[in-house]
Formats: C-alpha cells, structure tokens, sequence
C-alpha cells in the first residue's frame, strides 16, 4: 500500500499522533523481547525500523518521543547484568548514542518525507497551472470565433442592403425597410465593439466612472421604457416596480448600461409569456436593484461563472440574438468600480434566474468618504 494513502495522519491532532507513536513502539518492544534469544545484542535495530516509519507517518515529534519511550525497556533488553537502576559510564554513552542515531533517522524520515509533500504540491500546483492554460487557449479560440461570427452577421446585412440600394432594383417601399435594417446592424456592430472596449478598459483598472448623484428610480425607469419594445416584440411581459427617491452616487450612464444589460440578458433567455420584473428598492443603507425572470435558469454548474467574460449560456432562446457574452461582466465591473457588489441566484434549469446589484446609497457613500 502507497504511504500516500497515509497523508492524512500527518494532519491528525497531536494527541492522536503522540499516542499513535507510543503505541507503535510498545508493539515493536514486544515483539523484539519475544525475539531478544535469536536476536543476539543488536535488538535496537527493529526499533530503529519503526522509528522510521514513526517519523515518516506522523513527523519528528512524535519520532523522538517514540525513543524516549523505547529508553528504558531497551536498555533492559540490550543488558540485563546490571542491577536495577544502576546506570554506569557504559549506558550513558549507550543512551547518548541511542538518542543521536534516533534523532539522525527521525530528521532524515521527517525531511525525506517533507521534500516529498513538496514534490506532490508542486505536481499539483503544475496540473492546475496546466489546465488553466489549456482552458484559456481554448476560451480563447471560442472567443476568436464568436467574434468573427459575431461582427460578420451585421457586416453581411449592411453590405447586402447597400448593394441593393445601390442597384437600384429594389422597390421603392422596401426603402425604409433597408434603411432600418442598416441602421439596426450597424448599432448592434457598434454595441459590439463598445463592449470589447469596455472589457479591456475594464481589465485595465482604466474604466470612465464620472460620480455625481443619480437618481436610481429613474434611470430604471427610463431603462424599463427603452426596453419595452423588445420585449414586445418576444412576448415577455416586463413590469417595472420601483420606488422613488432612491440616489446614489455614480456614473448615471453606466448605471443605465448595468440594468440596460441585466434587463437584456433577462429577455434573451424568458421565452414567450414569461416576466421580467426590474424592481428598485432602499434597503437600510443600500440601494438594491433586482433583475428577476421566469425564463430558463442557470445551471448550477454556470452560476459561479455568470459574470465571467466570454461566458456564453446554451440557449434555444439564443437564436433570437447573439452576443459575445461580455454582458455581465461588464455589469460586474461596473457595479464593483460604484463600491457595489452583484450576485446571481437560480434554483436550476427552467427555474428563472434573479439578479441582485447592492450598491450605498448617496448619504452612506458620502459619510464613508468623509470619514475616510
């Protein structure tokens, strides 16, 4: 058997480790007084055997208390001429010895043994270190290939549209229609970048975050009104429930792009006759805004992992729009940059998801940087 598989004594308690090891000795005692006849005068040599193992298994306390234990039934056993208690020049030099070449051999155990946990940490450590990297290379290449997809769907809209434009067979009624469609792929193109710019500024420590009071009930209003449409035009009811005289102390456009964004995300995976509710609230000393649907729900093996960057939920309802999955990461960014935090919660697969932004309040926010 592996003494890998023994690790764990290693970490036991004290107690467990010190009685374990006079417990080892006072067998191997036993066993070489039963053996002491055909053993001649070297019965240390066993002992020095299971100090070994003592000190490998439980460490070099343990070890050298397994030697003082072992003192004084080895020395009977080494030389029984001596009356009882009687130590002469001879003994001490022989319990000296004992004592050397135990501590010899539990240091030797006890270091061979650390250099080993060394050795596995750092395969372990390597592994993970590994495994990261190969999932960034593959992160990576997803993402290559969902920005080529990604920014070629508007490109190929525009460029049909305008080359029929400038054909001039289109019929005229399909003007407007053309126009639309030119103007809707060349904002989503530039929602697209503008995310990629965000990231990167992001990740920079070098996002633009202008402070001034905002009125949070109605940015969430304005953002609820924006989106109504959208939400229409998928059959999702959206229902706006907020409170007023909420502020805080914030950018008020990057605090439109965090609920533009929860909202947006919320109506691209609720399919057909379900709810989005955006709710504002004070709650104590922060502003909370909640983001809640009945749509499809995070697995709970995506949830840690909703506010990566690139991360991309699997979805029928996907085929409605794309998106680069920089969403809520972009949130997280931005909510943290206001001294918030964001949290997401889903009960599992077609339970709904809900999404919760803390941030202070303006009064709160402004009594911390005062003190501070």
């Amino acid at each position: 058997m592996s003494f890998d598989r023994l690790r764990p004594l290693r970490k036991a308690t004290a107690g467990l480790r010190y009685t374990a090891a006079a417990a080892i000795v006072a067998a191997a005692l036993a066993v070489t007084a039963v053996l002491e006849p055909v053993m001649e005068r070297t019965p240390s040599a066993p002992l020095f055997a299971v100090l070994l193992v003592i000190a490998w298994l439980f460490g070099m306390g343990p070890a050298l208390f397994g030697a003082a234990v072992a003192l004084v039934p080895l020395a009977y056993l080494v030389d029984e001429s001596h009356p009882r208690w009687y130590v002469d020049q001879r003994d001490i030099f022989w319990i000296l010895l004992f004592f050397i070449t135990a501590l010899a051999t539990a240091w030797l155990a006890s270091t061979v043994r650390r250099l080993e946990d060394e050795r596995t940490a750092l395969l372990v450590r390597e592994r993970a270190a590994r495994a990261e990297a190969e999932a960034a290379n593959r992160a990576k290449d997803n993402f290559l290939a969902i920005v080529s997809h990604e920014l070629r769907s508007p490109l190929t809209a525009i460029l049909g549209w305008c080359r029929m434009l400038r054909s001039g067979r289109l019929p005229p009624a399909d003007g407007d229609r053309a126009l639309d469609t030119i103007e809707r792929s060349t904002r989503l193109q530039a929602k697209l970048v503008e995310d990629l710019l965000d990231v990167s500024r992001a990740a920079a420590g070098k996002l633009d975050i202008t402070t001034r009071s905002v009125d949070l009930s109605a940015v969430a209003e304005q953002v609820v009104e924006s989106h109504r449409p959208r939400a229409e035009a998928v059959r999702v009811r959206l229902i706006g429930d907020v409170s007023g005289g909420v502020a805080v102390l914030g950018d008020a456009e990057r605090l439109q792009q965090v609920i533009g964004n929860l909202v947006a995300n919320a109506l691209k995976f609720t399919p057909a006759g379900g709810d989005v509710v955006v709710s504002v609230r004070r709650d104590a000393d922060i502003a909370r805004i909640v983001v809640r649907d009945t749509g499809e729900g995070v697995d709970p093996m995506l949830l840690p992992h909703v506010f990566d960057r690139f991360q991309r939920g699997d979805s029928a309802s996907r085929g409605r729009e794309g998106g680069l999955g920089l969403g809520l990461a972009i949130v997280k960014h931005i909510v943290e940059a206001h001294g918030g935090v964001v949290r997401a919660e889903s009960a599992g697969s077609g339970a709904g998801a809900t999404f919760t932004v803390d941030l202070p309040l303006e009064a709160a926010k402004r009594t911390l940087t005062s003190a501070a």
